[in-house]
């Protein structure tokens, strides 16, 4: 059962509200600390509950006007600070219905700020002010908790002025029509069943370079050199610089007759003659399926070949097979391409795959130029990795029966792209990725 609740402290915000959450239950909980307290204690009592504060405030920050909202990723007040994890979606949610939204720290004052206290409130930081978000925290008891905020009054703009109603009604005419996304968080802290797409995780190819990183760590020490990121992942990253490893963009960034690794996504020739130029000591990290279809393009392009490369020419792996025969590798990136894509003789053409793409996007690619080129030569095997055909046949398998996908991954991995576009695909929406 979801025990979520709203907590309106004036009587015309939760009028606001009522009725346009769902089935989630506006409690009025009055005005100031005290009565906040009371009531936290009281929705408390029966332990941990969902809690999202709506109401008005005061702006502390400039540039905040009469209608904005405030979505809190803390709440100050005198006995500390409470973090707000959700703030950053929340406030998506709310800016998807239109509505001008601030993140930022709420500053819960025990009574009203006016004048040299205002400046003072402002110094802080805080971007808003009200008088109970701090003490109505306790009512979540450790549990979901969250703050929506619509701004009335601000230092150019205080209480005491003719304006304020008008104000006031605009900012309760926005918090009403944020109701929508507010009844969406409050639904979302409700228990789910969460479907874990099998298998997960690095493929052998990834776990290999990484391996290759702190092998050469252990037995040559620190630094050790790394051209370009080792995978496109931040936390492996992070924790190979902390053990010594040096990333850099180029090899004419290593200090000579140093230690260099080639990461995962293998290398152009070029860059192999540049290394040896400056006598650098190479530890190859490509993954194998890699160096497969460097052999590919190099076995194509030599016997006259155009090789048309299905793929996403900003991609490291993409730059490091095209440097194998540049003057014969044509990059085809969608469809669109493959529809006007030329070769010197259309009689003597192939093709190879960047290894990370999605399997649907790369196979309509390629039945596009196998229309228009006949004699075409695919990949003697399948170049897209197993790992990655796997794991996006997971991400099928789940999503029709997912309200929400979440792909965990960094944002430059192809692979984590190539996922979440997968889930997009077979998923009604919302769907989306993270980091």
């Amino acid at each position: 059962m979801n025990r979520a609740v709203v907590c309106a402290p004036l009587a015309v915000e939760g009028f606001a509200l009522r009725g346009r959450v769902g089935p989630f239950p506006v409690v009025p909980t009055g005005m100031g600390p005290e009565r906040s307290t009371a009531a936290a204690a009281h929705l408390g009592a029966g332990g941990s509950r969902p809690v999202l504060v709506a109401g008005v405030a005061g702006a502390l920050a400039p540039g905040l006007r009469a209608g904005d909202l405030v979505v809190a990723d803390e709440v100050r007040g005198p006995d500390g600070t409470v973090p707000v994890p959700t703030a950053v979606p929340l406030a998506a949610a709310l800016r998807r219905l239109g509505l001008t939204v601030h993140v930022g720290p709420v500053l819960s004052a025990p009574e009203v700020v006016t004048g040299a206290a205002y400046a003072r409130a402002a110094g802080t930081g805080a971007i808003a002010v009200d008088m109970e978000s701090a003490w109505l925290a306790g009512a979540a008891a450790g549990g979901p908790f969250a703050v929506v905020r619509a701004i009335v009054d601000s230092p150019e703009h205080p209480l005491a002025r003719p304006g304020t109603p008008l104000r006031g009604a605009l900012a309760l005419r926005n918090l009403r029509r944020a109701a929508p996304a507010l009844r969406d968080w409050l639904a979302a802290t409700g228990e789910r069943t969460v479907l874990l797409a099998e298998p997960r995780s690095f493929c052998a190819g990834v776990e290999r370079a990484i391996d290759v990183v702190d092998r050469a760590l252990d037995r040559f020490g620190a630094p050790v050199y790394v051209r370009r990121q080792i995978v496109h992942n931040a936390h492996v990253v992070r924790r190979l610089q902390d053990r010594g490893a040096v990333f850099v963009q180029e090899v004419e960034e290593v200090p000579r007759g140093a230690r260099v690794v080639l990461a995962a996504h293998g290398v152009a020739p070029a860059v192999r003659e540049q290394a040896a130029a400056r006598d650098l000591a190479v530890v190859d990290a490509t993954c194998p399926l890699v160096t497969k279809v460097h052999a590919e393009v190099r076995r194509y392009a030599g016997r006259g070949d155009t090789v048309f490369l299905i793929g996403h020419a900003d991609h490291e792996e993409v730059e490091g097979t095209v440097g194998e025969a540049p003057g014969d590798v044509v990059v085809v990136e969608d469809v669109e391409d493959a529809a006007i894509v030329e070769a010197r003789d259309p009689e003597r053409v192939a093709y190879a795959m960047q290894t990370t793409l999605a399997v649907d996007e790369a196979e309509e690619i390629a039945a596009v130029l196998r229309g228009r080129f006949p004699t075409l030569t695919p990949p003697r095997r399948d170049d897209i990795c197993y790992a990655t055909t796997n794991r996006q046949r997971a991400v099928r398998a789940v999503a029709a029966d997912a309200d929400l996908v979440l792909v965990i991954g960094s944002q430059n991995s192809s692979n984590s792209k190539r996922l979440a576009e997968v889930a997009a695909r077979e998923a009604p929406p919302p769907t989306c990725s993270t980091t």
